[in-house]
């Protein structure tokens, strides 16, 4: 029922970490969330309660498995490096989730650019997103802005930014070159 009180951005920005769990850590959740998109959408109570149980679970799972966020947890960070940055570029207007999103297909394209994954996911993901509201492609400042914000990433570790990358749907792994 709360879920049915929010205005339609911020349940849009919301559901980029429903996606990211599913992308992450578990391919059924992720193919539950492509095939349910009418459901969710329209806020079907037993759909939405179902999502809900699943996304706090897997999230669950990774924190309680990595309660120190020394390893593990990091996976959360999806799409966030690249998030952060858009999110301070656009001087906070566009919603974390948004941001996020835009992060998501980002490091997709890096990982697709680095043979980790092919196009057909790439696209999958990407078709997965705008379904549920996401725009993908928005005006940015110059690369320059974007990298010097992503400079600032708080997850930054020996002075290096730290990305998240897809090698299948439920898989990920963290990068750092």
């Amino acid at each position: 029922n709360t879920l049915k009180t929010l205005p339609p951005v911020q349940f849009i920005s919301g559901m980029g970490e429903v996606i990211k769990h599913g992308i992450i850590r578990d391919k059924s959740f992720y193919d539950f969330i492509k095939q349910n998109p009418e459901k969710i959408k329209a806020l079907d109570s037993n759909t939405l309660i179902e999502m809900a149980k699943c996304n706090c679970s897997i999230k669950a799972s990774v924190v309680e498995a990595d309660e120190k966020e020394s390893g593990l947890r990091a996976i959360l960070n999806f799409g966030h490096t690249i998030g952060h940055a858009v999110e301070s570029a656009m001087n906070f207007t566009m919603t974390h989730g948004e941001c996020v999103g835009i992060g998501m297909a980002a490091v997709c394209k890096i990982a697709k650019d680095r043979g980790m994954i092919d196009d057909a996911m790439v696209s999958d993901i990407e078709n997965v997103m705008r379904c549920y509201g996401f725009k993908l492609k928005i005006s940015l400042p110059d690369a320059d802005t974007i990298f010097g914000f992503m400079q600032k990433d708080k997850k930054k570790s020996r002075g290096k930014l730290n990305f998240v990358l897809p090698v299948g749907i439920g898989e990920v792994v963290r990068v750092d070159d």
